[in-house]
């Protein structure tokens, strides 16, 4: 018997770790999906009733296409690799860790009301100031639409001498008085934002996967991408942040494009270097682990039972680098609060490791993805020390499409508020947008 299902079926069942395309649904639907695949499950337990099933018809053979990458050919071990770690299986988190702690008033009152957008206009494949009459048509939007907060990408890695024309310095230092100039009259917080695709300045070694090919990613720990990129644009964002200290509450990170590090990758010699610190004995022959070539360091790993251990070490390598950023820009502004944006729920050690370096006891962290359920999540993560707020994102033609009393329940109780994006998607077509009078309509309505 072969069933066939969909992923967004089977994520019915508990967390999912993986970018969520599925749209916003009444939130008793997922249960009963969850009830549907039960009986299902149980169901096939039962051959007898596979007997009701007729036949299929107009049979074709299965034909499996080659695989995108080949196929490694290796026996697996007879025996358990030696002082392997024992891992626990998760258990369920106590429900009362779902929701942040610390909030501050405004959150806790009217909750996060994001319109996500770029300070910078792009025209030629170049970055330049918006015009004042699309920043006038941001305001208005920001207004009939009743948001607290404008997010987005500011271009701080354009701020540094040493790597920009200044020029771009110049347009960069204008779109952010501009902006200033416009938000302070309103009651809108902002968030400027640094894209990490952006962050790098020189070119820097590439990520390697498990097979130590070279990825397209920058290696996860190489200099270039911490020492100069990083730091000089936290370090610039800081100092907005403490030159406009009522209107600037928290500065972020984007990690929301199209490439990210997997738990199969980074096997680059600084990450390899780093993640080795903890790892003194060899393998088995008397071979090194730090004179391995790229293609040979996953397999080593792995068949010596130190992936787990070497993955944890990279976790705590890249959250001691952040917690570094975290008190440089602190010592610039103390009340400042961290926001990042993902694709999906934050599961590899990269994204872990950013999160648990730039946590802090006092306050939340300001989390926007497109989860639509995350309250068992955030109890996970709770449960392990990260304090998270939680923004799910909502696609404006869907608003029309649902009434506002399940979209209510969404945002605000499956979630801490909500973020509009005016960035469309590839391929979204003419039905994806809404004018902006109508947006800001339906979201007036999304009062907590």
């Amino acid at each position: 018997l072969v069933i066939v299902i969909s992923r967004h079926a089977l994520g019915t069942l508990g967390p999912q770790f993986r970018p969520s395309t599925a749209p916003i649904l009444q939130l008793d639907a997922l249960a009963r999906t969850r009830a549907f695949l039960t009986a299902l499950a149980r169901w096939t337990r039962r051959p007898a009733e596979w007997a009701h099933i007729p036949p299929a018809a107009h049979a074709t053979p299965l034909v499996l296409t080659e695989a995108p990458v080949p196929v490694e050919l290796a026996s697996p071990p007879g025996t358990p690799p030696r002082e392997v770690d024992t891992m626990s299986l998760p258990v369920p988190a106590d429900p009362k860790l779902a929701h942040a702690t610390s909030v501050p008033d405004w959150l806790r009152q009217q909750g996060m009301r994001v319109l996500w957008t770029s300070l910078l206009a792009t025209r030629d494949g170049r970055r330049v100031v918006r015009s004042g009459a699309s920043l006038d048509s941001i305001v208005s939007l920001l207004d009939a639409g009743g948001f607290n907060l404008l997010a987005g990408d500011a271009g701080p890695e354009s701020t540094d001498s040493l790597h920009t024309r200044w020029d771009e310095r110049e347009a960069v230092r204008r779109a952010w008085a501009d902006a200033a100039k416009r938000l302070q009259p309103t009651s809108v917080a902002w968030i400027p934002v640094l894209d990490l695709g952006n962050a790098r300045h020189a070119a820097a070694d590439s990520s390697r996967g498990a097979r130590g090919e070279a990825l397209p990613e920058p290696c996860a720990l190489d200099s270039t991408l911490w020492s100069d990129g990083l730091t000089s644009a936290y370090g610039a964002l800081a100092r907005l942040a403490a030159d406009q200290r009522t209107l600037v509450i928290a500065i972020g990170l984007d990690l929301g494009g199209p490439r990210g590090y997997s738990m199969g990758q980074d096997f680059c010699d600084a990450a390899w270097r780093r993640g080795l610190a903890g790892l003194t004995r060899g393998i088995q022959g008397g071979e090194r682990l730090d004179t391995l070539p790229f293609p040979a360091r996953y397999p080593a790993l792995r068949d010596a039972g130190l992936l787990p251990r070497y993955y944890r070490a990279l976790e705590d390598e890249v959250a001691a680098r952040a917690a570094v950023l975290r008190d440089r820009v602190l010592k610039q502004r103390r009340d400042l609060y961290f926001a990042f944006r993902l694709t999906q729920p934050p599961a590899d050690w990269f994204t872990l490791g950013l999160l648990r370096g730039f946590a802090l006891p006092d306050r939340p962290i300001l989390l926007f993805t497109s989860e639509v359920r995350t309250r068992e999540l955030l109890a996970l993560y709770h449960a392990h020390g990260l304090n998270l707020a939680h923004a799910v994102a909502l696609a404006p033609a869907a608003l029309r499409a649902r009434d506002a009393t399940s979209v209510k329940q969404l945002v605000f109780t499956e979630s801490d508020g909500f973020w509009v994006s005016t960035e469309e998607p590839v391929g979204a077509g003419p039905a994806w947008r809404l004018p902006p009078d109508s947006l800001g309509r339906l979201l007036r309505r999304l009062a907590r």
